[in-house]
């Protein structure tokens, strides 16, 4: 990687962390914004960093790549802090995407690339359960930040069902868990 790109994207990073602090303590909905804002600037920042630097020294191994995406991604659900209905509905569409990349992360490691199809299928499932499902929980969950949440309107929300949105996140729970021992697994083995 190239140095200007690096400082590109530590830039855009600071720029992404910003953002995310002022999102979170202009929110009329966020309880605990300094905990909040430390946590995202820390992890997306942290990412970001270490990724750029094991890109810059081990430019053919992608797990520095892949760490920056980590660190991206982490940003975006800052969004949901928003007070903005818009905002607000990106933010927890895409709330969960760090924890698929992360997953996509541990499935690669230590080359940066997916060597098994157990590991790409470990993959899918979890960019799966980070969007789709995620999104189809949404278009029944009218309050997903929670009922005493004074959040901006879920403008996903197009069908609200409070027993299917309920059957849908405990069912994403598990999923989530069956990905995760499918890492351990595949990380016992190595």
């Amino acid at each position: 990687m190239k140095t200007r790109t690096a400082v590109v994207l530590w830039t855009l990073a600071l720029v992404l962390a910003s953002g995310a602090v002022f999102l979170t303590f202009t929110s009329d909905h966020e309880p605990n914004p300094v905990a909040r804002a430390a946590l995202a600037v820390s992890l997306g920042l942290a990412f970001v960093g270490s990724g750029l630097v094991a890109t810059a020294r081990r430019p053919e191994n992608r797990t520095g790549i892949l760490m920056t995406v980590v660190g991206f991604t982490w940003f975006a659900g800052s969004l949901a802090e928003s007070d903005n209905a818009y905002l607000f509905t990106s933010g927890t569409a895409l709330d969960i995407i760090p924890f698929a990349a992360y997953a996509h992360l541990v499935f690669a490691f230590p080359s940066g690339r997916l060597e098994t199809r157990l590991a790409r299928a470990g993959v899918v499932a979890a960019y799966a359960i980070a969007t789709v499902w995620e999104w189809a929980w949404l278009s029944v969950e009218p309050r997903p930040a929670g009922p005493d949440c004074d959040c901006p309107e879920n403008l996903l929300a197009l069908a609200p069902d409070e027993g299917l949105a309920s059957a849908l996140l405990n069912g994403q729970r598990l999923a989530a868990l069956g990905v995760l021992g499918l890492a351990l697994l595949l990380l016992f083995r190595r």
